[in-house]
């Protein structure tokens, strides 16, 4: 049934959107997530008892013009035009693997930029992260889920959700997830706050240097 749904999403997107949500369907996402939960099982001794789900969250790579290395990232660029020029590889991906409580989190296929940089050696950070990650994907019910991660926002953990054709932009501050749902005619505008926040920091540092 999900494999249908995912198919009917891409559908939807080929009239919509033109984006590169063909890997997604050649991903053949509900059989990697199965082989994800099977792996986890097997690897950490879990029994059927226990009830495990899966989500991949496929990383976006940004085929813009770029500046430094950089792609640019326009807050008020239309989700239609991002995803139209954004592309998705089938390799580059993480599967998270969690039960019902969210007690336990496995990580498959590390991968996405945001374990990049400043927590990059604080493993406790990262893990409270996963937590987290887990319980918001847990709630959402996901089909699948793209990562957008820029250093314009400091690599702040930002998701473009997927569910039976619906979308879902979220991003966590702060321990706090915030989320609204999103079409194609609407823009990145919702994540002002994180580039607020990324603006205060550099303020900050100058503040300091200064001293």
């Amino acid at each position: 049934m999900k494999q249908v749904l995912i198919f009917l999403i891409i559908l939807l997107g080929a009239t919509i959107d033109v984006f590169s949500q063909r890997v997604v369907l050649e991903t053949d996402v509900p059989t990697l997530e199965k082989e994800t939960i099977a792996n986890v099982r097997k690897q950490c001794g879990i029994t059927d008892k226990t009830n495990l789900y899966a989500t991949i969250v496929f990383e976006v790579v940004d085929t813009s013009k770029r500046y430094n290395g950089d792609a640019f990232f326009d807050t008020e660029e239309t989700i239609k035009n991002y995803l139209n020029r954004v592309k998705i590889y089938h390799y580059r991906y993480e599967s998270f693997v969690y039960d019902d409580r969210v007690e336990h989190v496995y990580v498959r296929n590390r991968f996405l930029a945001w374990n990049i940089g400043r927590y990059k050696q604080k493993s406790d950070i990262v893990e409270r992260e996963n937590i987290s990650i887990a319980q918001f994907l847990l709630k959402g019910n996901y089909d699948f889920v793209y990562s957008i991660s820029e250093k314009k926002f400091n690599y702040a953990i930002i998701l473009l959700c997927f569910k039976n054709g619906l979308r879902d932009l979220a991003y966590l501050k702060d321990g706090q997830w915030y989320s609204t749902p999103v079409c194609g005619s609407d823009d990145f505008s919702f994540l002002k706050p994180l580039l607020e926040e990324r603006l205060k920091e550099r303020e900050i540092i100058r503040e300091r240097l200064k001293k």
